[in-house]
């Protein structure tokens, strides 16, 4: 337990780190994983990890994004893409459940929801126009 804790702290420091230094530059911080996935995913295991709970409240409190955009893909969609990469293997239902997760915290913390069953280019363009506003005007409406 304590070297889980450890590293959560490590990987806080490193985040609270990073986006000072992007800020210091005038740049955006993007991250591809935040505190709220690991609330997903906790609320659809019903296991907290407390090493988990740590860094989830580390990310919440010393690293708060400008934005968060979810990338929302039909459970089925997103399975058949798991299984075509081959490398994994999650359920139907727990994909349906994770994203019902995914959509209580996004009327919670007010996410820029992305469709990204849209074609790559409309989705592209949408997360740049995202993280185009972001830079310069601060986070989008």
């Amino acid at each position: 337990m304590a070297e889980r804790v450890a590293l959560a702290e490590t990987a806080a420091g490193w985040i609270a780190r990073s986006r000072q230094e992007a800020a210091d530059r005038g740049a955006v911080w993007v991250s591809d994983r935040y505190a709220d996935c690991h609330l997903a995913v906790d609320a659809v295991s019903r296991t907290p990890d407390p090493a988990r709970l740590l860094q989830v409240l580390a990310d919440l409190y010393l690293a708060r994004p400008t934005v968060t955009v979810w990338l929302d893909l039909d459970p089925r969609i997103a399975r058949e893409r798991i299984l075509r990469r081959g490398h994994d293997e999650e359920s139907l239902e727990y994909l349906v459940s994770l994203r019902d997760a995914y959509l209580a915290l996004d009327a919670a913390t007010g996410y820029v929801h992305i469709p990204a069953d849209r074609p790559l280019e409309e989705v592209h363009e949408r997360v740049w126009s995202v993280f185009a506003s972001v830079s310069a005007s601060g986070p989008p409406a």
